[in-house]
């Protein structure tokens, strides 16, 4: 799991994946995880959000680079 590589996520905590209570217990949650950039959960909504997140970075100038985590069901 990368977010456990980059020190995003505890080595305990990838055993808790789907477990109610548990930052990794469905969909990304901001509220959990305060350092994604959105929380999402319907299908096709993560694109959209990293679509306009890498327009706003270009209208600004900004040279950053904006990567989107899609799975099977996007």
């Amino acid at each position: 799991m990368i977010l456990l590589v980059y020190g995003y996520l505890q080595a305990d905590e990838e055993l808790t994946l789907r477990t109610l209570g548990s930052r990794l217990q469905g969909h990304p949650d901001r509220r959990f995880m305060p350092w994604l950039e959105a929380s999402t959960g319907s299908l096709g909504q993560g694109l959209s959000i990293g679509i306009g997140i890498a327009l706003a970075h270009k209208l600004d100038k900004n040279p950053a680079r904006t990567f989107v985590i899609l799975g099977d069901g996007e």
